[in-house]
């Protein structure tokens, strides 16, 4: 059964930095300040602290990572006709939730800045992402973001290997938890089996309530990039 390979991905992360003059070198934000010990989140706040600053490989971030800018969407590789309609659909419906992030597809890679590729996932690491040589075998799907000195995400990219990995139902579920991840909720949970995020077997096809919740906050301009977890909590009330 396809499905038991479902959670096998990567999440691999890049920070770029920017440095536009040299007394940026000296701008150093204060260090965040945990919520205490005694706060106890809501299912939502839990569940956006777990997606959006913890990762599922590396250190956890102290600060949100944001689009700030438009997110233009370059699909690169051979999906099948039903797969660029579901692709399609994503897209849609991410734009929809969207209330300050104009989400588009454009027709070269030159002008994106977020590449959704489908097909073997060698050719995404030679193609798209070389940093991914040596982390990506064995997994159907992972993204990539980069992000500023601002923790503006600035660039990221997708892959979803159509080649190793089979059953439509199947691809159209890492297709859309992929595209999600890139908005910056780079990590998985454990305690919602209905979202896109579940870090274990499902055949989510469908943003559930709380997948729409989160990603409308990524899109959205309540969150700001840099935000504290304390901040970002403040919002999420």
């Amino acid at each position: 059964m396809p499905y038991k390979v479902a959670r096998l991905k990567i999440v691999f992360l890049i920070l770029v930095v920017l440095l536009t003059s040299c007394d940026n070198r000296f701008d150093l934000k204060p260090s965040c300040i945990e919520p205490p010990n005694s706060f106890e989140p809501s299912q939502s706040q839990s569940l956006f602290l777990e997606l959006a600053f913890d990762q599922e490989f590396g250190q956890s971030t102290d600060r949100l990572r944001k689009w700030n800018n438009p997110i233009n969407i370059f699909i690169d590789g051979n999906p099948s006709e039903e797969i660029l309609n579901e692709i399609a659909l994503v897209i849609s419906e991410l734009e929809a939730l969207s209330t300050l992030i104009p989400i588009s597809t454009v027709s070269t890679r030159a002008e994106s800045n977020l590449i959704l590729f489908l097909g073997d996932k060698e050719d995404y690491i030679a193609l798209v992402e070389p940093n991914a040589a040596g982390i990506a075998n064995g997994n159907s799907g992972f993204a990539t973001i980069a992000w500023n000195t601002n923790n503006e995400i600035i660039r990221a990219s997708a892959c979803v290997d159509i080649v190793n990995f089979s059953g439509t139902q199947f691809i159209k579920h890492v297709v859309r938890e992929e595209l999600a991840q890139t908005l910056g909720l780079i990590n998985d949970t454990e305690n919602d089996p209905n979202s896109i995020f579940y870090q274990f077997t499902n055949s989510v096809t469908a943003y559930s309530n709380t997948d729409k919740e989160m990603i409308a906050f990524m899109l959205g301009d309540d969150l700001k990039p840099g935000m504290c977890k304390t901040e970002a909590l403040e919002v999420l009330e």
